[in-house]
């Protein structure tokens, strides 16, 4: 009924919302109990997606097409779930070779809880490379920005401040020279949430795997793609990417 009476987007966003908050829970959890709760959540979550897509895909495609497009909306889920038993191992194994990791009022956390909560890990990197330069870590759900705080006093980061607000809700007192993302959003909806925090002269720099073509077409006005970087992860054989972006005639990308 939600879906029929309110916006279907919305719907699907919180819904999303819910399900990573939920994920990131499933990592904190210290008895069954709580952890069966938290994949409950990620459950609910997940069950706002298909009545908004349906609803989205019936009115996108002419009849003729609307089988088709069904069909693969249809097998996304099933080679998700076959992907995540694949890659699963894997990342897990990862962060196992990565070390130990410990969250106050948690403790020691295996590796299978960090891949759950460890998100939002691009800016703490930063900070450790650059350490004169001020980096503001910003991620909406709670248990993240815990987990980002716990890494920032254990390795000293003094040029790191963890922000718990949605990055449309976020002001800055002086426009910042870069802003990045990883995992956020699609290009043109990053750039368009964080542009008030860009300085005229600044870059936008989304973390992206494979290319979207149609993605890149869609940035707002005043906004241009300056460069696209592959980057290389080791030990994870995908396609990875660094997108700048930038005001348009601003040169930032080339200084």
């Amino acid at each position: 009924r939600l879906i029929d009476r309110t916006r279907r987007l919305r719907i699907a966003g919180i819904g999303a919302a819910v399900w990573c908050a939920m994920t990131a829970a499933s990592g904190m959890a210290g008895r069954f109990w709580q952890l069966f709760a938290a994949r409950i959540g990620v459950g609910v979550g997940e069950a706002t997606l298909s009545p908004a897509a349906y609803s989205v895909i019936s009115d996108s495609f002419p009849k003729k097409r609307l089988g088709l497009a069904m069909g693969v909306y249809s097998l996304g889920s099933a080679t998700g779930a076959g992907l995540a038993f694949l890659l699963g191992g894997f990342v897990v194994a990862l962060v196992t070779n990565a070390g130990s990791f410990s969250l106050p009022l948690v403790g020691a956390l295996e590796p299978w809880r960090v891949v759950f909560i460890a998100v939002g890990l691009p800016g703490l990197i930063i900070a450790i490379l650059r350490p004169d330069m001020q980096v503001t870590v910003v991620d909406s759900v709670g248990k993240k920005a815990l987990f980002m705080r716990h890494i920032q006093r254990q390795l000293a980061l003094e040029n790191v401040q963890v922000i718990e607000v949605r990055a449309e809700e976020l002001e800055a007192e002086t426009p910042w020279p870069l802003v990045i993302s990883r995992a956020f959003a699609a290009l043109g909806e990053f750039i368009r949430l964080t542009m008030p925090l860009l300085s005229a002269d600044g870059n936008w720099l989304a973390m992206k795997g494979r290319l979207d073509a149609a993605e890149q077409q869609y940035l707002p006005k005043g906004v241009e793609l300056a460069a696209i970087q592959r980057l290389c992860v080791p030990g994870l054989d995908e396609e990875r990417h660094l997108l700048v972006a930038r005001h348009r005639n601003s040169g930032a990308a080339d200084a």
